[in-house]
């Protein structure tokens, strides 16, 4: 029930506007406030605290969220439209979505 590492960089669109920072209670990464938010440009930058606890015996592919609430000031293009943006993790992984706005 954990990602594979700490640190995560959200690439988000270039078209979208985002704040030149984001305070930690704007965002969750699976369900936890991270540790570190930073912002440069329109790249997102987020470091959850060390674990704690066990964790199982089982290391297979899962899933996480990563959500920004309102109070993270981003928003969306100005003209409708489908916008890639990528999630790469700092342990190796890199995903890629696509924002859609109407």
């Amino acid at each position: 029930g954990r990602p594979q590492g700490r640190a995560f960089a959200v690439h988000l669109p270039a078209a979208m506007t985002v704040p030149a920072t984001i305070a930690r209670a704007g965002v969750t990464l699976g369900g936890l406030v991270p540790l570190h938010v930073a912002v440069e440009g329109n790249t997102v930058s987020i470091t959850l605290p060390l674990p704690r606890g066990a964790t199982c015996d089982v290391l297979g592919p899962g899933w996480f969220s990563i959500a920004f609430k309102q109070a993270a000031g981003l928003k969306n293009p100005a003209s409708a439209g489908s916008y890639a943006f990528t999630v790469a993790g700092r342990l190796g992984g890199r995903w890629s979505g696509t924002l859609t706005t109407s």
